[in-house]
């Protein structure tokens, strides 16, 4: 399983918040959807022919989830940091996805309201555990 570089503006999710860090071992649900930008219905014909109406739709609105099992409690404390200024400014925190399976992605994120954080339980004193980090795309 390959698992994905997550950074968030200047913030990367490593043991260390820096890119010289080691990177967490984090799932994201939600990203396949981000491949196609395409929805769309198939109806039949009278003589059996599927036709495909696509609609163009777009990825904004979007919801990413990142899921980090094990999260260092000052790296959790930079992550709310970073998400409490995108809301306090209303505006987009630019995410960053490299080195994973389905290729690199950047696009702009909004944190997801009403817990962009949830889990993050204390474990050994400064390790957070079961940590959940809700986007939706802008």
């Amino acid at each position: 399983m390959r698992f994905y570089r997550v950074q968030l503006d200047d913030l990367y999710l490593t043991d260390t918040g820096t890119s010289a860090g080691k990177p967490l071992k984090v799932t994201i649900d939600g990203l396949a959807e981000m491949l196609s930008n395409h929805n769309g219905t198939i109806y039949n014909a009278l003589d059996g022919t599927p036709h495909l109406v696509k609609t163009v739709t777009s990825a904004r609105g979007r919801i990413l989830q990142i899921n980090a099992l094990f999260m260092p409690s000052n790296l959790l404390t930079m992550v709310s940091t970073k998400i409490n200024q995108a809301l306090a400014n209303n505006s987009s925190i630019t995410m960053q996805l490299t080195q994973g399976a389905l290729g690199n992605f950047s696009f702009a994120v909004l944190p997801f309201l009403p817990d962009p954080i949830t889990g993050g339980t204390e474990f050994s004193g400064w390790i957070a555990k079961n940590v959940t980090l809700k986007f939706v795309r802008a």
